[in-house]
């Protein structure tokens, strides 16, 4: 009998890729063209101008009417979710742990801002929402 020369992965089990059904695929390269549309769309209509701040001195144009920190947000989906696909209980308690100390840094940055900016950014703050 011959011996197989491919050895399981140490931290997996098994080296086998994962499966992505075609349809999750073809919606990948659609919502990347939509994506690389809409950017396209924002700078023939604005130019350099859409990276700049608002007179107020932060953002509150785009995501940032819906969310204080988008960000941080992306940042533990994309983990959770990760750790989800993974089935990693270890992934899961570090993802844990990074949002307990994000938030304590959005807390610091918010304290920042009211100093820097002071009732405009309390107003703000008050409309929308740290996360959702």
């Amino acid at each position: 009998m011959k011996k197989s020369t491919r050895r399981g992965c140490p931290l997996a089990g098994s080296c086998r890729p994962i499966y992505h059904p075609p349809s999750l695929e073809k919606a990948n390269r659609a919502y990347a063209r939509w994506g690389r549309a809409m950017r396209r769309a924002r700078w023939a209509r604005r130019g350099a101008r859409a990276l700049a701040p608002a007179a107020g001195g932060f953002c509150r144009r785009g995501v940032y009417r819906f969310s204080r920190n988008p960000m941080y947000l992306a940042y533990f989906l994309i983990f959770a979710g990760c750790a989800a696909l993974g089935r990693s209980p270890l992934l899961l308690g570090l993802t844990a742990v990074f949002q307990v100390a994000a938030h304590w840094l959005i807390r610091a940055e918010e304290r920042w801002c009211a100093q820097r900016f002071g009732e405009v950014y309390g107003e703000y703050a008050g409309r929308v929402r740290r996360y959702f």
